[in-house]
């Protein structure tokens, strides 16, 4: 009996140690796949931050995006590689015509799926020798064609198109801080020192 008693506590103690083992290596998966989905979000967010201060163009490389994020790790040798996902690999930097894509290397397939969960449709990833590529495309910011159609994109700021007022203002109401509106006969009104007055 007390040999069955022995081999039943040997048995619970690898079953625990190897639970444990598990619950580590899932909770370590999973951080590794929560740092690299933040370092696509990061680089994401300096590429719109570019776009939006450049009139709508993307960034030709890395360095390009310094300003925004300054602590960005940039490759010395390859603008076009920079920062570290969870595993420490790079993230690479192709913009095609209007078509911007970051691509990184991991070295489990589990943590690929769980970082292109994150981006739906956008997300992809292939097998490669050494492991799986992650691939995200970054998709332009929405209303930016209609932000061209209105407003030159060459920086002068001259309208191509009417600018449509749709609000309302009487001569001599009160307003708060500045601003252009039209009285109902369609005169340009300005707000100034807190009251419509006739531009």
């Amino acid at each position: 009996m007390q040999m069955f008693n022995g081999i039943l506590l040997i048995a619970i103690l690898f079953t625990v140690v190897a639970l444990a083992t598990q619950f580590w290596r899932t909770t370590e998966d999973l951080d590794e796949s929560r740092r690299t989905v933040e370092g696509y979000l990061t680089l994401i967010e300096g590429l719109y931050a570019y776009r939006g201060d450049n009139v709508s163009q993307w960034p030709t490389s890395f360095l390009d995006l310094s300003r925004y994020l300054p602590s960005l790790q940039i490759d010395s040798l390859d603008p076009m590689q920079a920062g570290s996902n969870g595993e420490g690999g790079r993230y690479t930097l192709e913009v095609t015509g209007g078509i911007v894509t970051l691509t990184t290397a991991v070295a489990l397939e589990s943590h690929a799926r769980s970082v292109i969960r994150e981006f739906g449709a956008n997300g992809t990833y292939a097998t490669t020798p050494n492991g799986y590529a992650i691939t995200v495309t970054v998709p332009a910011p929405g209303g930016i064609s209609l932000m061209q159609q209105t407003l030159l994109t060459d920086g002068t700021n001259k309208m191509e198109r009417p600018l449509w007022m749709r609000n309302t203002v009487v001569a001599g109401a009160s307003c708060a801080g500045t601003g252009m509106a039209l009285d109902v006969n369609g005169n340009l009104m300005r707000c100034d020192g807190g009251i419509w007055q006739t531009y």
